[in-house]
């Protein structure tokens, strides 16, 4: 499950790394560039691997 808050932190980093960079048009750059990724929550895989501290 992806938290709001990671999503919108992400989305001003790409903002503003577009707008240093010079791009024309960074907000559809940064959506263009989040339709691609998936999230997933790193902790669902780490704790198959490792195991639950607790049931």
């Amino acid at each position: 499950m992806t938290r709001p808050a990671d999503v919108a932190r992400l989305r001003h980093e790409l903002t503003v790394h577009y707008r240093q960079t010079g791009h024309q048009n960074p907000e559809d750059a940064v959506d263009s560039w989040l339709g691609t990724v998936r999230f997933e929550d790193a902790m669902v895989p780490y704790s198959d691997w490792y195991g639950d501290w607790s049931e």
